[in-house]
This record gives C-alpha cells, structure tokens and sequence, in this order.
C-alpha cells in the first residue's frame, strides 16, 4: 500500500471514506483512478492495472503470478 491511495467507500466499511467518495463521484466500487487521469470502474485484472498506473514499466511485476485466479465474472469465485 506504500504507492497505493486507498478509499473505503462503502458506507459501513472499515475507516469509510464515504464522504469523500460522493465529493469525488464514485458511482460505484471498485473504482479506479490512475496518475495518467485515466478512469475505470468494475473488476480489473491484475496485469491491466499494472500496466494502467505504469508499473510494468518498472519491470517488477510478473502477470504469471496470477494464474490460477477464477477469471473475472466466472462465478467460481467467493462460493
């Protein structure tokens, strides 16, 4: 979490930012916010949001570490 900004905006989560959510106008969660001003919402896979905030570009991410992850949407995950 070191180059991570975190908000909790689920009204009843842990340290709710929830406030500053509808400052901001997060319609929905998760909601991603990059330094490039880009914006996505929805589930994202792990690859696409290191290559969104530039992380691969550091050459310090392997995207084979997530294998073995349900695919998004795939309604294994969470039973």
């Amino acid at each position: 979490w070191a180059i991570i900004d975190y908000a909790e905006c689920a009204p009843k989560g842990y340290r709710s930012q929830f406030a500053t959510c509808i400052e901001r106008k997060v319609d929905g969660y998760p909601t991603w916010r990059f330094g490039n001003g880009k914006e996505q919402g929805g589930e994202m896979e792990l690859a696409d949001i290191a290559r969104e905030s530039g992380y691969l570009k550091r050459g310090t991410f392997d995207p084979s570490l997530e294998g073995g992850v349900p695919p998004l949407g795939g309604g294994a995950a969470c039973q």
